[in-house]
């Protein structure tokens, strides 16, 4: 299991230089290894990756703990998103409508539908993106946040580098509200400034290869 990052600069994290061990390459997801949430337990492992099916799609692993605060209302706005449960259950909102998924059942989320879902108990899922969009680097740069300190006592990463990350990836992953124009807008302009202050993988990539 990977336990830190081995270059905090290569994730935008240069004030953490020398202060986490070696062995973590946030470049892309591998197969079988598995991700921990350092503040709320998450746990992600990477079962098929965006490398394994040349982009077609990538299916991860997540074991949620009781309690954890769910991620906000998003969309996948080129990517269907399917979750299979298998153990604990999920909630998830579709649209504003309130779905029930247990032990043995799945739910797909076709590209545009706004969703989010909350765990009840301990849960187990895999959730496939299909295509990929890159939404196993995206849990790897959102995992990077978490492990650099960059979010509060939930484990909710702060607004700068949340919105580097969401720039990073506009293809993978927006959230929902506002209306996608003004927010796409409002993310880069909020990205600008968190890449001032050394957030983000693709500021850090320039800067290794200058």
């Amino acid at each position: 299991m990977r336990g830190g990052l081995a270059d905090p600069e290569k994730v935008g994290y240069p004030h953490l230089r020398g202060s986490l061990p070696l062995g973590y390459s946030p470049a892309m997801a591998i197969a079988g290894e598995t991700l921990t949430h350092p503040v709320n337990g998450e746990q992600i492992t990477f079962i098929r990756t965006s490398a394994d099916t040349d982009g077609a799609l990538a299916e991860l692993e997540f074991r949620l703990p009781e309690g954890m605060i769910p991620c906000p209302e998003h969309v996948h706005p080129q990517s269907t998103e399917t979750i299979a449960v298998h153990e604990g259950a999920l909630r998830v909102m579709i649209d504003g409508r309130l779905h029930h998924v247990g032990a043995g059942e799945s739910i797909e989320l076709p590209p545009g539908t706004a969703h989010t879902y909350f765990a009840v108990g301990d849960v187990r899922m895999t959730a496939t993106y299909a295509p990929a969009m890159g939404m196993d680097d995206f849990f790897i740069d959102l995992l990077a946040i978490a492990e650099a300190g960059d979010v509060d006592e939930r484990g909710v990463p702060h607004h700068l580098p949340l919105m580097v990350l969401l720039d990073d990836y506009p293809d993978a992953c927006y959230l929902a509200t506002p209306t996608v124009a003004p927010q796409k807008e409002t993310i880069r302009t909020l990205a600008c400034s968190g890449r001032m202050h050394g957030y983000g993988r693709s500021t850090a990539i320039r800067r290794l290869a200058a």
